[in-house]
């Protein structure tokens, strides 16, 4: 019987000792064992989330409407194209945009990367609002357009 436990602890004792060098082999080579490493378990370490088009172009639509609901028209021109930026100062901005209606929010309804053409977009925006006693709502399609790795709003002249 003490025979048989001790084949038994050897049998174990060399299956454990060719698992640990078959871990530390696959580690070396970069293949993945499955197991975290400190770093892995720790809960203050995130790694970096890469967004997609669509989180990019979502989180650019609503910093514009957020800064237009604010009244932040300096903000808002920052949206506009660079082309746009070149060709129109401020004044021709703000004359375009201020003082018309109290905007008071905001809600994407649409928000569409064209599939042909990756880098335009169709956004339609709802825009609550108050004027003179009434409260409504009315639609802004725009149009976005990736220019250098960021999305601008293309601004009507």
């Amino acid at each position: 019987m003490k025979n048989i436990v001790v084949i038994i602890l050897l049998i174990v004792v060399g299956a454990l000792g060719v698992m640990l060098y078959d871990k530390k082999n696959n580690l070396e080579m970069g293949v993945s064992t499955g197991a975290k490493t400190a770093v892995e378990n720790s809960e203050s370490v995130e790694p970096a989330k890469v967004l997609t088009e669509v989180e990019k172009l979502t989180k650019r639509v609503e910093g514009r409407w957020a800064a237009f609901l604010k009244e932040d028209f300096d903000k808002v021109y920052e949206y506009a194209t660079p082309a746009y930026r070149k060709s129109f100062g401020k004044t021709h901005f703000f004359n375009q945009y201020g003082g018309q209606i109290l905007r008071t929010g905001t809600k994407i309804a649409i928000l569409e990367i064209d599939k042909d053409n990756p880098d335009e977009a169709k956004v339609a925006v709802e825009i609550f609002f108050r004027t003179d006693g009434y409260n409504g709502s009315t639609f802004s399609n725009d149009t976005w357009k990736k220019v250098n790795g960021e999305w601008w709003m293309i601004e009507t002249k």
